[in-house]
């Protein structure tokens, strides 16, 4: 029965979790790995509010720049910032000259059309 009980997987815990490779090199620390299932779970509104305060309160200089990083890695790209504000401000000019434009159209007189004459040959 010993040999069976091994070959079982271990019963995992409910609060258990995998690291993310990339944080595979931080130290272990039990607020820090708490972190870590916040951001593993996708709770980022934790992850920003509590890794600061990791960052200030702990002594070990790794456990802060780890949070610091678990931190920085929630924040959106910054060229994600640049492209989406170009963006609307493509969509605001565009918007602005296709109603300029209409109103142009609008108000511009209907041109006059010549009266096409048909010849019959017989």
């Amino acid at each position: 029965m010993s040999e069976e009980s091994e070959k079982r997987a271990p019963a995992r815990r409910e609060d258990a979790f995998e690291r993310p490779p990339f944080a595979a090199e931080y130290p272990a620390d039990p607020e820090l790995d708490r972190l870590l299932a916040y951001f593993v779970r996708g709770n980022h509104r934790a992850v920003r509010d509590s890794a600061e305060a990791l960052a200030k309160k702990t002594a070990d200089p790794k456990v802060a720049a780890a949070a610091r990083d678990l931190r920085a890695r929630i924040e959106p790209d910054p060229i994600a910032r640049v492209l989406l504000g170009t963006t609307l401000v493509l969509l605001l000019v565009l918007t602005y000259w296709a109603t300029q434009r209409s109103r142009e159209l609008r108000n511009a007189p209907v041109p006059t059309v010549p009266k096409t004459v048909q010849t019959i040959v017989k």
